[in-house]
């Protein structure tokens, strides 16, 4: 290994933290795929990484706040999915506890409602309140939302109707 070499390798690494940033196990996939491709030796992955994570450029605790923050501002998805999101990103259970532990429920209940407001004029076909319960549930359930969350949601929003 030379320095050049190390170096490119870097500056790739630069490249794909420019877009977004990323947790440590996506770096090291795109950089093993990288390597591969221009015949670079394996060891390059680690030492850059590790150069990443000295200067913070690297670091899965705020990868896994920025993308709780993203995803609560740009999708309607609950908890449970962010978490299996970042589960698949490589981060750690207990990083993923810490973060998520600190986000309030009232922002993941007023995402919730947000998507009853926007569902129920195709839900209104339903006469029975308790149908429409059940088709409520079962579409938050399916974007990731707890059962507590759930219910309020519903609550809340099939008194107004």
């Amino acid at each position: 290994m030379n320095d050049e070499e190390f170096n490119k390798v870097k500056d790739y690494a630069f490249k794909l933290l420019s877009f977004r940033p990323r947790s440590i196990q996506e770096i090291k996939q795109k950089l093993n795929i990288y390597l591969s491709k221009k015949n670079l030796p394996e060891n390059l992955n680690a030492k850059v990484i590790s150069y990443l994570e000295e200067h913070s450029f690297l670091s899965d605790i705020e990868f896994a706040k920025w993308w709780v923050s993203a995803r609560q501002r740009n999708s309607i998805k609950g908890i449970k999915v962010i978490r299996l999101e970042l589960l698949s990103k490589g981060i750690n259970k207990d990083i993923i506890d810490e973060i998520l532990n600190s986000v309030e429920g009232n922002i993941e209940l007023e995402k919730a409602k947000e998507i009853i407001v926007k569902k129920l004029p195709q839900f209104r076909k339903f006469n029975s309140k308790k149908l429409l319960k059940l088709k409520f549930g079962k579409l938050l359930f399916s974007r990731g939302f707890t059962g507590d969350i759930i219910k309020k949601a519903i609550d809340e929003s099939i008194q107004k109707i």
